[in-house]
C-alpha cells in the first residue's frame, strides 16, 4: 500500500486507517449504510479522498488525477494529516493508567 499512488477501495475502518498511517489517498466505492458512508463523508470532507458514486465517477476520477499530479498531491498531504499512528500505543497507555489506579 506505501506504493501507491492512489487506492481504490470501499471506505471500512481497518482499509481508512491503514491509508491513514500511510498517506494514500482513497477513492472510495460502494460504502455499506452507516459508519462506511460516515467514514466516506469524512474523508472527503477533510479532502482526503473522493467518494465516486458510480462506475462513471471512477473512470472519470482516476482519469483526472492521472494528469492532475497536484490534485493527487493534495489529496495525499490531507491524508497524512489524518493519521494517528500512536493510537494504538495511547489506548494502551490510557488502560494501564486506569488499571494502575483501582
Amino acid at each position: 500500500m506505501k506504493e501507491a499512488d492512489l487506492m481504490i477501495t470501499k471506505p471500512g475502518g481497518l482499509t481508512v486507517s491503514e491509508a491513514f498511517c500511510v498517506g494514500v489517498p482513497m477513492l472510495m466505492i460502494n460504502p455499506i449504510p452507516k459508519q462506511e458512508i460516515n467514514n466516506a463523508r469524512y474523508i472527503e470532507s477533510c479532502g482526503a479522498g473522493i467518494w465516486a458514486r458510480s462506475a462513471a465517477d471512477v473512470v472519470h476520477h482516476v482519469r483526472e488525477l492521472h494528469t492532475a499530479h497536484n490534485r493527487l498531491f493534495e489529496l495525499r498531504c490531507e491524508t497524512r494529516k489524518l493519521a494517528s499512528p500512536q493510537a494504538a500505543k495511547m489506548i494502551a497507555d490510557t488502560v494501564l493508567l486506569s488499571l494502575n489506579n483501582h
